[in-house]
């Protein structure tokens, strides 16, 4: 008899039982652990386990947020759902019990790899009953998944959606598969106009001082304020889900050793950008980046920080750099491919389940993301590119 347990962090569950369920992942047990030592505002973060008398088999992160079901929106219809939050709050949010992590662009479930295929399946369902009971004893609605990716949507999708669950797309994941071995030979890959645009960007990097740091000592409130100035320059804005505590990078940097690294870029002494990535065995996920405007658009550092990243990764012999969300026209040119993710969710009352479903497709992300309107999701740019990508402003 499985046993599913929500429980109050990662932290309660054996550190080797995580990384075995979820081998040579960059987003290990421990960041987990500083997810929960220092999460977001407004959001509570937890576990969920399933157990076969005192053997862990399956293990997820889980969060409760009061959502925005306005998240997905930008521009107009943004500035008017504000409006009603303002003034009516309970008609545009809802408390909701999550599987996943705000501070992680995808949905992992970790699962014992010794249980057969009828094993696995009884331990997911172990984990939904899990997340529904918790849910229900905590008085909350919505119950969810968030960033469930493709790639594992044919199990998700045929047991979420025999459990009633409805899905939306969330915001795709960036992916560059390193193919080739150093620096020079990528940009020699690409076309022609692509080639010469990489190169001309790559002109400022003569100006620029890199440096990979394991330590943010004395810079943690320069290092906040470029990500603060970063967000206020993006094209999208989702709200709490971009939000991080002041103390993430410095928690971050100390507390994962090794698997962390902090890449900063200095001109003349004055801090210009930072990219926070973690590196796994087969894969480094960029985590978060920060630039001083307008200096870092005069000197490149958004592409710059990209390529001295794909740079360590080669360097590292690294097959595949997981590039985040936002931004795609950049990382499509970069020869990123996009994976579509989804949004599953069901409210445990019928009447409001049924608003939700009908309401759908106006929490859809793809659909109001304006970059993902110009780009075929998985594929090159439609069109336009890489001609009028001088046109990028990162």
């Amino acid at each position: 008899m499985l046993e599913a347990r929500v429980l109050n962090g990662v932290g309660a569950l054996p550190q080797g039982a995580w990384q075995r369920f979820f081998d040579g992942e960059p987003e290990c047990w421990a960041y987990h652990r500083v997810a929960e030592q220092c999460p977001p505002d407004g959001f509570k973060l937890g576990a969920v386990g399933v157990y076969d008398g005192a053997r862990p088999v399956a293990a997820a992160p889980v969060f409760r947020v009061d959502y925005r079901l306005d998240t997905a929106l930008q521009g107009g219809l943004r500035r008017m759902s504000d409006w009603i939050y303002r003034r009516i709050p309970g008609l545009v949010s809802l408390p909701v019990l999550c599987l996943g992590s705000p501070l992680t662009d995808l949905c992992r479930i970790g699962i014992d790899p010794d249980l057969d295929v009828s094993e696995r399946r009884r331990a997911l369902g172990a984990l939904l009953d899990g997340l529904e009971r918790a849910a229900a004893t905590d008085h909350v609605g919505l119950v969810a998944l968030k960033n469930v990716a493709d790639s594992e949507a044919e199990w998700a999708h045929a047991g979420l959606a025999a459990a009633g669950f409805t899905r939306i797309t969330s915001v795709p994941v960036a992916y560059l598969d390193i193919t080739h071995g150093d620096l020079n030979s990528y940009i020699r890959a690409q076309d022609a106009a692509t080639a010469a645009y990489f190169r001309r960007k790559l002109r400022a990097l003569s100006k620029l001082r890199i440096e990979y740091r394991r330590s943010i000592d004395g810079l943690e409130d320069q290092v906040n304020a470029l990500y603060a100035q970063t967000r206020s320059q993006s094209g999208v804005d989702y709200g709490d889900f971009d939000a991080l505590h002041p103390d993430y990078f410095r928690t971050v940097i100390e507390q994962l050793g090794d698997r962390a690294r902090l890449m900063l870029a200095w001109h003349d002494g004055q801090l210009v950008s930072f990219q926070l990535f973690l590196r796994g065995s087969g894969e480094v996920v960029a985590k978060y980046i920060g630039m001083h405007y307008p200096l870092a658009r005069e000197l490149n550092a958004y592409f710059i920080n990209w390529f001295m990243l794909i740079k360590f990764a080669m360097d590292h012999d690294i097959p595949r750099v997981q590039m985040g969300t936002t931004a795609y026209r950049a990382k499509v040119l970069l020869g990123a491919r996009l994976e579509r993710t989804w949004m599953y969710f069901r409210h445990r009352r019928r009447v409001p389940n049924g608003m939700l479903k009908v309401l759908a497709p106006l929490g859809d992300f793809e659909r109001h993301d304006p970059e993902l309107k110009a780009l075929r999701l998985g594929g090159r740019p439609v069109r336009g590119m890489p001609t009028a990508v001088d046109a990028l402003r990162v």
